[in-house]
Parts: C-alpha cells; sequence; structure tokens
C-alpha cells in the first residue's frame, strides 16, 4: 500500500525529489501514431516510480497546430505539482492518505482556463490492474485531444470578441456625458425655484404687514376722539358740580 504523509509529500515536491520524464513530439505523430502509443512511456515512467515508492511527474508536449500538454503526477489531491502549498486547505498536514495518480491536460482550446485534471486511481490501483488504469488515461487523453483538434481557436477568437466588446463599451461610455452631472443640474434648478419661492413668500409677508399696519391706523383716530370725548364729559360734570356748591 502506497500511503504518505502530507507534510512529507508537501516537503518532497517543494524539495524537487521525485522522478521527472519527458516527451515532446509534434501534433502530426500524434494524429499519425495516436495519443496512447505516445502516453506509454509516460505511463511506464510512473508505473516504475510507484513500484519503487517515489513521487512523480511525466510530461508529454505536443506542438503544431494544437499545442497540447499532458501531466501524469502522483498526488494526494486534485491538484498539481505547482499548487502543493495548497494542499493543507484540504488535509491536516499530519494526515495519512493514499497516493493518487492524475491526469493533467494544458491547452488553450480544451476549456475557458485551458486546464483540467482528473483522478485516474490511486498508486495500489495502478500496481495492481495498470492495464485498467492505463486503458483510463488513455481514453481520457484521447478524448481531449479529439476535442482540442476539433475547436481550434475558437477560445482564441471567443477572448477576442470579448476584448473587442468590452473596449467597444468604454468608448461609449466616454462619450455618453455623465449621469453625476445632470443630477447636479436638477438639484441646482431646484435650490433656485426654492429660493425663488422663499422671496415671493416673503414679498407676501411684507405687503400683508403693511395692510395691517394700515388697518390700525383708523383705530388710532377713534381711540383719539373716544379720549376727547372723555375729557368734555369730564369737564361738563365739574362745571355742574361747582354750580350746585354756589
Amino acid at each position: 500500500m502506497m500511503d504518505i504523509k502530507v507534510q512529507d509529500f508537501v516537503d518532497r515536491i517543494e524539495a524537487n525529489t521525485y522522478t521527472h520524464f519527458e516527451a515532446t513530439k509534434s501534433d502530426a505523430v500524434a494524429n499519425k501514431d495516436g495519443i496512447e502509443a505516445l502516453l506509454t512511456p509516460a505511463l511506464a515512467a510512473i508505473s516504475e516510480a510507484v513500484a519503487t515508492g517515489h513521487l512523480a511527474q511525466a510530461k508529454l508536449v505536443l506542438t503544431g497546430k494544437a499545442n497540447v500538454v499532458y501531466r501524469l503526477e502522483t498526488g494526494v489531491v486534485n491538484l498539481p505539482f505547482e499548487n502543493t502549498k495548497k494542499v493543507f486547505q484540504f488535509y491536516d498536514l499530519e494526515e495519512t492518505v493514499p497516493v493518487r495518480i492524475y491526469l493533467i491536460t494544458e491547452a488553450e482550446d480544451l476549456n475557458a482556463s485551458g486546464f483540467r485534471i482528473d483522478e485516474m486511481g490511486t498508486a495500489d490501483d495502478l500496481m495492481t490492474n495498470e492495464a485498467a488504469v492505463a486503458a483510463k488515461i488513455n481514453a481520457q487523453a484521447s478524448e481531449q485531444w479529439t476535442y482540442v483538434n476539433a475547436h481550434l481557436g475558437e477560445v482564441a477568437a471567443a477572448k477576442e470578441k470579448a476584448a473587442a466588446a468590452f473596449k467597444a463599451k468604454q468608448a461609449a461610455a466616454k462619450k455618453t456625458p455623465a449621469k453625476k452631472t445632470t443630477a447636479k443640474r436638477t438639484t441646482t434648478r431646484r435650490k433656485a425655484t426654492a429660493r425663488k419661492a422663499t422671496t415671493a413668500a416673503k414679498k407676501t409677508t411684507t405687503a400683508a404687514a403693511k395692510r395691517t399696519t394700515t388697518a390700525k391706523k383708523p383705530t388710532t383716530a377713534a381711540t383719539k376722539r373716544s379720549t376727547a370725548a372723555k375729557k368734555t364729559t369730564t369737564t361738563r360734570r365739574t362745571t355742574a358740580a361747582k354750580k350746585s356748591t354756589n
């Protein structure tokens, strides 16, 4: 059974102490001989490493119209070796887990990210039934090769289209007046209208005050007449009183 302590796995990968294998072929050769034939040496390198208790990475690089990189890696979770530091997000570093075999495919026209990783089985599966694991790897890799060749340039075209649309949107935004400016103008107009209304109200109040003052003046005259009348009455009474005394 090939198990490994998570911390030990991380240390080995970061120290680059694992078996390396790499082969480069043209896409023409891949189309002629088939992906299975080209992956055979890579799979053999992985099998040998696992049999001796080593971690490994076996790479097949295909170049031409279709540029694809296949990698077989021994890992503990579905992360490529370059992301080993993220393993702690899935496991406790002191935990012991099975070593697994992963097929990684990198190609621009594979998907939006240009990357895919699939578990093909455990290291023990490879040791006990290599043919079954190999068949699974070959089927997956061949399917992806067919897909990439059938969609050459599509992802790049989609990215260019998206970039052009973004630029057009930015250009249109620059030509369109900012909404904030319109809002400020509206606010200014409202304030001006409010000021006019306030001024009109003040004028009305002043006019009303003047009318009130004018209305008060007759009252004052009436008061004077009343006072004069009172004085006359008082004088007459006083004179009458004096006559009675005499």
